[in-house]
């Protein structure tokens, strides 16, 4: 669901009345109409220190604010780009006026926070060894659209989280326990990263706009369209429903004793994979209707075997292998030891990053590629150089080779075939670097 035009008025209207009118040069006397009682040096240096009591400070420049303990309001003013600790207290932090965005801490408490239209972080607790505390219930309103997402952490593992976050672009980490209190809002196209360390059982419904996490209540979510999740070792189900319109979902951490099940709508969707077992028959995943694509990493996973075509992801090998369904998928990416992808009639892109892999794109206009990394799937222990081979089928097909030894084929049709590097044996009508051409 969109944030209403009617509470984006209000917000931005709110916003206008926040700091007065002031001539050029000169610091604001008012934050939130209450008289500012430390104000930054004016220019884009230095840092501005507050006391143990209540404060109102406008940062005027400060690159570092702290403003130590008291329920404070922080109003955000001039070019700077200044990272604000809130410190402990119900402390309110008001970036709307910032020309450059803002990096904020707001610490303990029950906090509050309004965005500026700029780039924002905002921790709604504190940050300890790269670990979220957060205990107090914030409402972070991270503001308009821009032309970057904000990112906000909101709440703390194993701990109840009822902050209320609004945005009209955000990366959101939100940790702790659902009380059906809290208010998730992403606006259009957000990403929610989830971190369910305290539940055995997570569903996300993005169509009806709920998560639901083990024992714990309903939470509302709208505005996200991209979802990442962290597992552990006692996540015991799992299951994603998707939109008529574009969904992701990157599942970090897969286990065989995970009941896993995706199903996607309509639209261009998106399921990637990181795992370290085999899987079970206990998943199944579907891209529906549109363009979908499955990544899989399975670095450890000494064979895996993709069916576009009929359907069907295998892992294992011999009386070990277990056949699932991954049905309505047009494209791939793979990463295992050894692999095999057999595409459809139509176009695919297949990718593929393995010591030994085979990929048939069978009909369509292919494109088909020995990837040397990839940016969250892992890569596979190769003891030698890897070798490929791909063969394009019937149509247009491009296939671009390993840095090892390949045989690349692109069959009927004007097939562009890049060998790279290695002695390659090809096929096609144009052909780059290839030793070898049949």
């Amino acid at each position: 669901m969109h944030r209403s035009t009617t509470a984006l008025l209000a917000t931005a209207l709110l916003g206008a009345t926040l700091l007065p009118a002031t001539s050029a040069g000169a610091a604001p006397t008012t934050c939130q109409g209450q008289a500012v009682t430390i104000s930054g040096p004016g220019d884009t240096s230095g840092t501005l220190t507050g006391t143990e009591g209540k404060d109102v400070i406008a940062t005027e420049g400060a690159t570092r604010v702290l403003a130590l303990g008291g329920d404070d309001l922080v109003c955000v003013t001039g070019g700077a780009r200044p990272v604000v600790d809130a410190g402990a207290g119900n402390d309110s932090v008001d970036a709307s006026a910032a020309v450059a965005g803002s990096e904020s801490v707001l610490g303990e408490g029950d906090d509050r926070y309004v965005g500026s239209p700029a780039w924002d972080v905002v921790h709604a607790g504190t940050v300890q060894a790269g670990t979220s505390l957060d205990s107090g219930r914030d409402v972070i309103d991270a503001g308009w659209r821009g032309l970057r997402e904000d990112v906000v952490v909101s709440g703390q593992a194993q701990q109840a989280n009822s902050d209320e976050v609004r945005a009209g672009w955000v990366d959101l980490s939100w940790y702790g326990v659902a009380t059906g209190a809290g208010v998730l809002d992403g606006g259009d196209d957000s990403l929610l990263r989830l971190h369910p360390v305290e539940a055995w059982g997570v569903s996300i419904n993005a169509d009806l706009g709920t998560l639901g996490m083990a024992r714990a209540p309903l939470q509302r979510i709208s505005g996200f369209a991209r979802f990442a999740v962290t597992s552990h070792p006692g996540l015991t189900r799992f299951s994603f429903g998707g939109t008529q319109r574009h969904d992701s979902l990157f599942f970090d951490g897969l286990r065989s004793s995970t009941l896993f099940q995706v199903s996607f709508r309509s639209g261009d969707d998106e399921l990637r994979i990181v795992s370290q077992e085999k899987t079970k028959d206990n998943a199944s995943f579907s891209g529906g209707r549109g363009t979908d694509r499955l990544d899989l990493g399975m670095a450890s996973v000494s064979d895996v075997d993709l069916d576009l075509r009929k359907g069907r992801l295998s892992t294992g090998r011999g009386k070990g292998e277990v056949t699932i369904a991954a049905r309505g998928f047009e494209d791939a990416t793979v990463v295992a030891p050894d692999v095999e992808v057999l595409g459809t009639p139509g176009r695919n892109d297949v990718a593929v990053l393995a010591c030994r892999a085979t990929a048939h794109g069978l009909g369509g206009k292919d494109v088909i590629t020995a990837l040397d990394a990839t940016a969250d799937l892992g890569r596979a222990d190769c003891a030698r150089k890897p070798r490929v081979r791909f063969f394009g089928g019937p149509g247009k097909d491009t296939l671009a080779g390993s840095n090892g030894r390949d045989r690349l084929i692109g069959g009927p049709g004007k097939d562009f075939v890049d060998g790279r590097s290695g002695r390659d044996a090809c096929q096609g009508e144009t052909v780059r670097r290839c030793e070898a051409r049949r």
